[in-house]
């Protein structure tokens, strides 16, 4: 990995200093990838916290079985059916958030040193799962007809990951065609494709393409090469530690053996009060409502951005998701707008901490699902003021 020591040092720092600055109320964060806390469904949680020890307190009080309580593997399994995914229940592991899913699918597939093709920029959390194997990374090649997932004479990936539904760090949505065209690569080279969907609910705008797993999918049972992940952590709250893998049958007992020595199991009590929230609308409704208010805060931003952004500053146009991905001009270091935001009073993540390999530093990512849309353009302002003086100083 080039610049590897330099780029752990800045996230590093960068997490460091996030943290101090959630602890001063004059700061507008930008920053963090937090649901919006208004949203919170807090009254329907404590009733499904209570009605789950009440109505069944030895089993949402005990230990349960490593792969997640019957009743909800099923239900998320029809979830997933109903949005044309060919599972049953037998290829659903439930996780404790999907960050859990990812350690999970690096202690199944990877040996030390083994490769993951990725697109960058890429989730910070996934490198950081994955980071204990030493992975080397490759970019995702999209030159060709059809990608490809190393160079000619490297050594094939054990996985391709891909967050197909408004990426984090950028908000971009992969278009059809290229999910067809990674599907299809991934068929003909034998790699594992991994789909990352936490934000697939948080559409706003324009139609859903299908996913990858619907396009893999053949006619007989499911056997790969997609390997899908989900949570409850955007749809309702994120507390709940609530996630799934969907995979095929033998490499959910892989997982089934990986997980039991984590943490045994996900809190039966939070499974049960997750599937009395998903079974009984409270899910689908709380969805529609951050829909509703990221919709509005995404278009705020978008304004601001569009006001108060010097020139030759771009961003990306998410259709849903919770971030903005800017591209600055290649005169300016986001570590250096990392520190002179924070003096202005606002939080936001230098864009070198997404890549796995060769990070570009005019790049920052911004979030808009946390904040209202007020302290929104206050924030977008005062930014727009740090880059202005930035620029003139570079000049």
């Amino acid at each position: 990995m080039d610049n590897r020591a330099d780029w752990f040092e800045t996230a590093n720092d960068a997490t460091k200093v996030l943290l101090q600055l959630s602890q001063r109320p004059e700061v507008i964060s930008l920053a963090g990838g937090m649901p919006a806390p208004e949203i919170f469904p807090s009254d329907a949680v404590a009733a499904a916290f209570d009605r789950a020890i009440r109505q069944n307190p030895a089993r949402s009080l005990q230990y349960g079985p490593a792969e997640g309580i019957g009743p909800l593997r099923e239900t998320v399994a029809e979830k997933l059916r109903q949005d044309g995914l060919p599972v049953e229940a037998d290829n659903i592991i439930i996780t404790t958030g999907s960050q859990q899913g990812l350690v999970l699918i690096g202690q199944t597939l990877l040996n030390r040193g083994d490769g993951i093709a990725l697109d960058e920029p890429t989730f910070l959390g996934a490198l950081d799962a994955w980071r204990p194997a030493s992975p080397t990374y490759t970019a995702i090649d999209w030159s060709g007809n059809t990608p490809t997932f190393a160079p000619a004479g490297a050594a094939t990936p054990k996985f391709a990951y891909a967050l197909p539904n408004f990426r984090n760090p950028t908000g971009e949505t992969m278009p059809l065609a290229q999910r067809q065209a990674l599907v299809d690569a991934a068929k003909r080279d034998s790699v594992i494709l991994l789909e990352d969907n936490p934000y697939g609910a948080l559409r706003f705008e324009g139609e859903q393409p299908a996913s990858l797993l619907s396009l893999g999918a053949g006619d007989g049972p499911y056997d790969g090469p997609v390997v899908y992940m989900g949570t409850v952590s955007k749809t309702l709250a994120p507390a709940l530690r609530v996630g799934w893998i969907a995979a095929p049958a033998g490499m959910v007992d892989s997982l089934i053996v990986a997980k039991q020595g984590l943490d045994l199991c996900t809190s039966p009590l939070n499974q049960y009060a997750a599937l009395n929230l998903i079974e009984s609308g409270v899910e689908e409704e709380t969805s529609k409502a951050a829909q509703t208010l990221y919709r509005s805060r995404r278009d705020a931003m978008l304004d601001a951005l569009r006001q108060f952004m010097p020139e030759n500053v771009s961003w990306t146009q998410p259709e849903g998701g919770m971030f903005i991905w800017v591209t600055l001009p290649e005169t300016l270091d986001s570590q250096q707008v990392f520190d002179a935001a924070a003096s202005a009073g606002v939080g936001i993540v230098p864009g070198s901490v997404f890549y796995a390999m060769n990070p570009v530093r005019n790049t920052i990512r911004l979030n808009f699902t946390n904040t209202s849309e007020d302290k929104i353009r206050t924030a977008v302002e005062r930014l727009g003021q740090v880059l202005q003086a930035q620029h003139q100083a570079a000049a």
